[in-house]
């Protein structure tokens, strides 16, 4: 039973880690740039505008980063636990 509890949570941490994500920014949108410029934005002002976009999405995909590397290391510490319920398992039936 103990085995199945860990390889469930297992999954879920597993599945939590390779669920894909719609707010993981890749950088600042091209569109928005040249429409700035179209519409008479001052290029420094532009510049400094994706600048501050860019850190702001650096955050964001860092704290989304963190989250997903704790629940790989939740993971990896389930299957180390399950090694060794598996382990003390046949310890036991072997005696």
């Amino acid at each position: 039973m103990e085995l199945l509890v860990i390889l469930l949570a297992i999954g879920f941490c597993v599945f939590f880690v390779l669920l894909p994500t719609r707010s993981w920014l890749h950088g600042p949108s091209a569109r928005v740039i040249l429409e700035r410029w179209k519409n008479g934005a001052n290029t420094k002002v532009v510049k400094a505008d994706v600048a501050a976009a860019m850190v702001g999405a650096q955050r964001r995909n860092s704290d989304e980063l963190t989250k997903r590397s704790w629940a790989y290391r939740v993971a990896v510490v389930l299957r180390l636990s399950q090694v060794l319920v598996l382990a003390a398992a046949v310890a036991r039936s072997s005696a």
